[in-house]
């Protein structure tokens, strides 16, 4: 199995966690929503030629893509990298707010991260790299209420 493969077992594997996370703890889940995503993210820059190991290096291989590509894929890359840098900041913010004041419900990590950015990311690497076949469609995930 190539790492490409790898990556986008791990996606899944991270991606199927989401909805047994405990609704006291949504921050959790906008982590694990984070780190499933990066694990796409980085099956694409892979594909792409890529191998970055830190998460501004990994950023920085987007823009770089971005710049070199045309048309709809750099619009999608473009759309690609602000609701990745979405997700990694409300990352962050659920990891260190000590209120969450922005997180603090399932149902706000539902509509925001799970139905919003989630979605959004899956879709967009998705048609950049060719489909369902290579990014299968999985069901929607949700942070139980």
């Amino acid at each position: 199995m190539n790492t490409i493969q790898k990556h986008l077992q791990r996606w899944e594997h991270n991606r199927s966690f989401i909805g047994r996370v405990d609704p006291a703890y949504p921050e959790w889940a906008v982590t694990v929503a984070f780190y499933a995503m990066l694990h796409l993210v980085q099956a694409y820059l892979m594909r792409e030629g890529y191998c970055p190991d830190k998460h501004k290096i990994r950023s920085d291989a987007l823009k770089r893509i971005a710049k070199d590509k045309r048309g709809k894929d750099r619009d999608r890359i473009r759309t690609l990298i602000d609701y990745y840098k979405t997700l990694r900041e409300a990352s962050n913010h659920a990891r260190y707010d000590p209120e969450l004041t922005r997180f603090g419900s399932a149902e706000a990590v539902n509509d925001e991260i799970m139905s919003g950015l989630v979605v959004k990311i899956e879709d967009m690497v998705r048609n950049l790299m060719g489909g369902n076949s290579a990014v299968p469609k999985l069901g929607q995930i949700e942070l139980r209420q």
